[in-house]
């Protein structure tokens, strides 16, 4: 808002937009990213990732292009659809990052020979890393202005870029030992190619033939949720909890900014935040083990209210 202007009005249309092109797109970020990951094995969903990272930097970079080339009519409504249209084609890079991002972990895990549960540890870097950079991004705000972001982010996204190279670099180093394990599986690829066409009660080919509960996985898994009271309401509070926290994360220091915080302030903000999280993410297996995610859930919607 300090740089572009906004209004709180349009401020909330730019975020409740954002919000909306993330959940609409990050489904269409998953599809493409399996699909180059079967073209390019070990370097499809990088690759994917890499490209959401890069759109969202650069579209976060013409935010500062906008003001500068339109100094003086920085409040036109042309600029300020320019700043609303930056921030869903953001949106939309992100939706093509964050949950291929978030699946690519999750898959890492298997191969390694590590339990799904553990995600949450390995998302505690990520809290980490986001309350350091918060609080060194604070100060240098409150000193030189909002324009430290647009030196920032070319940065991370240069840092983004080169764990993303390594770790592709390694995981295909690791793909070379599994060429035996390739073999076998082509040559089940190719006998079931082979009983195409042919009467699907033959036992030789039974084995190759997905029922329909495997070729229609995602939609009956979604209706075998909805079918039951405890699955829709699982859904629901999914749903509403969602909602709840992308307003507070999103207009949180809008709200402090009324107040007269500081950047400084809101960054040591985000760090307290962290420091909550640091022992959930750490002993999440355990928590998962002992309640279960239902019981979480309805733990973390207590506390939200």
């Amino acid at each position: 808002t300090n740089v572009a202007h906004l209004s709180d009005t349009l401020t909330g249309l730019a975020l409740a937009l954002q919000t909306m092109s993330l959940s609409l797109f990050s489904s269409i970020g998953g599809a493409v990213a399996d699909h180059l990951e079967k073209k390019y094995p070990h370097r499809g969903r990088a690759m994917t990732i890499v490209s959401g990272l890069g759109l969202s930097t650069s579209a976060f970079m013409l935010h500062g292009a906008v003001v500068h080339i339109f100094q003086k009519n920085s409040t036109s409504k042309l600029v300020m659809s320019c700043h609303i249209f930056l921030r869903v084609i953001y949106s939309i890079g992100l939706s093509f990052a964050m949950p291929v991002l978030d699946g690519l972990t999750l898959s890492r895990l298997v191969e390694q020979g590590s339990k799904k549960e553990d995600f949450g540890k390995e998302r505690l870097y990520g809290a980490v890393s986001w309350a350091v950079s918060s609080v060194i991004l604070g100060p240098l705000i409150d000193r030189y202005g909002f324009e430290v972001m647009l030196l920032s982010a070319p940065l991370a996204f240069l840092y983004c870029l080169a764990t993303i190279t390594i770790f592709t670099t390694n995981t295909r180093n690791i793909g070379i030992s599994k060429t035996t394990n390739d073999a076998v599986s082509e040559n089940i690829v190719e006998a079931s190619h082979s009983c195409l066409g042919v009467d699907e009660s033959d036992p030789k080919c039974q084995q190759y033939i997905p029922d329909k509960s495997k070729r229609n996985f995602t939609w009956l898994l979604l209706l075998s949720m909805c079918s039951t009271v405890y699955g829709a309401g699982y859904i629901f509070s999914s749903v509403a909890l969602s909602m709840g926290t992308s307003v507070v994360e999103s207009l949180i220091f809008l709200f402090f900014e009324t107040l007269g915080s500081t950047s400084t302030m809101c960054g040591l903000t985000v760090a307290v935040t962290v420091m909550f999280e640091i022992p959930i993410f750490q002993l999440a297996p355990k928590l998962l083990e002992i309640f279960g995610p239902e019981k979480l859930q309805g733990i973390a919607c207590m506390a939200y209210i």
